[in-house]
């Protein structure tokens, strides 16, 4: 009997997942979840541990194999996705060489700047389609040059983190194109490697540490003897490419072609279409590579998304959030239940800088029109109203760009509060839609899985049968014009430059 179970890993900022894909059900049937711990040995900057990471994913599949009521021997085929940039570096065993460095991570923003301001960003754009920022890995390899280059001695492979995880799976060094194209350092118009981009980051004598290129579907080796004794897994199984994780959620949310946008809402305000003509714009987040052939993800992104909540939980409701959890009622609910008490007509307005932000790397968050006479409720309906004003920007900028879809599907922490898809599609304007299915970027980076294995003739016929609505979201257009003149507000604010910290 031909074998219908996949196993996926995620390896986000703060959660190592795993999950198994059932193809005759249709659907995820087990998961599991373990935090892993962000280290901050100095201000800026944001680290993992790649031991404790290697061993969540074990212990992870190891549990989600037993949930499943599962052997290693059910599962038909591996695949990886995860957090995007940073960088993860390795000896030729795989063990790091320095912890692994997480794309919030600002030691290398001067680098940036520098690139900008020489202008050979602009040499590279036409090549690389991408902006400039620290937390790409072109910046920090250059940072560890400079400041730690006894690391680079010991390096034998540059990795981004899914890469590095299936090479301990598999003990094969690859890249995969999607994730590298996001990356800085890869041609998007020949989908290859380009020594010009290297000599152009002052990075060439670095080359031999790239491992070759795959495609998403690509088979990149199968799971090792010590891998399958340490992860339950059977010896022999086979591992694909995989994807960046903004990809593994669009395809997850259906996106196969430009009729659709899709938008994240975890700690990044992620925002997203594909196109076939790739946007060449300094400006731009991001163009990479879709994992169908042909096409381009455009991107336009920046942490400014409901991680400011989690930040305002953190700095203003601990207090409550102990309250809820000894009552066994969620603070969640509490936020909710307060953002009736303020209402949309709250003039409060709150600035999700708290991380980053797409405006300026300077820029800090702040509330406007803060008075004696308003309260908690006020400043958590202006977080919520706030991360949909970041991803409102960022949908106006891809209109720009050329993006004409109408409806966009959300994903993320956000999706899965009602009142929050509500405030989205009216802040936005549009319609917004949400998709079945909890780990959308385990899904979608099985997809690639299905398709490399022949369990799906192609992405369309995985989305068909992988992918339904679960609801759909139309905006009260009585509130169009009072939260066009809020966002009006917001925008001026975080142009004007008044917001350096």
């Amino acid at each position: 009997m031909e074998k219908r179970y996949f196993l996926g890993l995620d390896n986000g900022g703060t959660m190592t997942k795993a999950a198994i894909l059932d193809m005759e059900r249709g659907g995820i049937v087990a998961t599991a979840a373990r935090k892993t711990a962000m280290i901050m040995p100095a201000p800026g900057r944001t680290e993992k541990n790649l031991d404790d990471v290697w061993q969540a994913n074990l212990d992870m599949i190891r549990k989600v194999l037993a949930d499943a009521g599962l052997s290693g021997g059910d599962i038909a085929g591996i695949a990886l996705t995860g957090t995007g940039n940073g960088l993860y570096l390795a000896d030729a065993d795989g063990r790091q060489t320095h912890n692994g460095i997480v794309s919030t991570d600002t030691r290398a923003d001067k680098y940036a700047v520098q690139c900008r301001e020489s202008g050979r960003h602009r040499i590279n754009l036409p090549k690389t389609m991408q902006s400039i920022w620290g937390g790409q890995p072109p910046m920090l390899l250059q940072w560890l040059r400079d400041n730690e280059p006894e690391v680079l001695h010991r390096t034998r492979h540059v990795f981004l983190l899914k890469d590095l995880l299936r090479f301990r799976l598999t003990g094969e060094a690859f890249l995969e194109k999607t994730e590298m194209s996001g990356a800085h350092l890869l041609n998007q118009r020949t989908a290859l490697p380009d020594r010009e981009i290297l000599r152009n980051f002052d990075l060439l004598d670095l080359e031999d540490k790239f491992p070759p290129l795959r495609d998403s579907s690509d088979c990149c080796g199968t799971v090792t003897a010590a891998a399958a004794s340490a992860s339950g897994l059977r010896a022999g199984t086979p591992v694909y490419g995989g994807t960046m994780d903004i990809t593994a959620c669009a395809i997850a949310s259906g996106v196969v072609d430009e009729s659709l946008d899709s938008a994240i809402g975890g700690t990044w305000s992620i925002n997203q279409y594909i196109s076939r003509t790739p946007v060449i714009e300094p400006e731009l987040s991001m163009d990479s590579l879709y994992c169908i052939p042909g096409w381009h993800l455009v991107c336009d992104a920046s942490p400014t998304g409901a991680g400011n909540l989690e930040w305002f939980l953190g700095a203003m409701l601990a207090d409550r959030a102990e309250r809820c959890a000894a009552d066994g009622t969620s603070i969640y609910d509490y936020c909710e239940a307060m953002l009736n008490q303020a209402g949309p007509d709250s003039p409060v307005v709150f600035v999700p800088f708290v991380f980053s932000n797409h405006v300026n790397r300077a820029g800090s968050a702040c509330f406007l029109g803060l008075r004696a006479l308003h309260g908690q409720a006020h400043m958590i309906r202006a977080v919520y109203e706030g991360v949909c004003f970041s991803h409102r920007y960022h949908f106006e900028r891809l209109r720009g760009f050329g993006d004409k879809a109408d409806t966009i599907r959300l994903t993320g922490g956000a999706a899965k509060s009602a009142v929050w898809l509500q405030m989205f599609a009216d802040i936005l304007g549009r319609p917004v839609e949400t998709v079945y299915g909890e780990e959308l970027g385990i899904l979608g980076t099985l997809m690639t899985a299905l398709v490399g294995s022949g369990a799906c003739r192609d992405y369309t016929e995985a989305v068909e049968r992988l992918v339904k609505v679960k609801e759909r979201i139309e905006p009260d257009h009585s509130l169009k014009t009072h939260y066009d003149e809020k966002y009006e507000r917001y925008k001026r604010a975080v142009e004007s430059g008044l917001l350096t910290a």
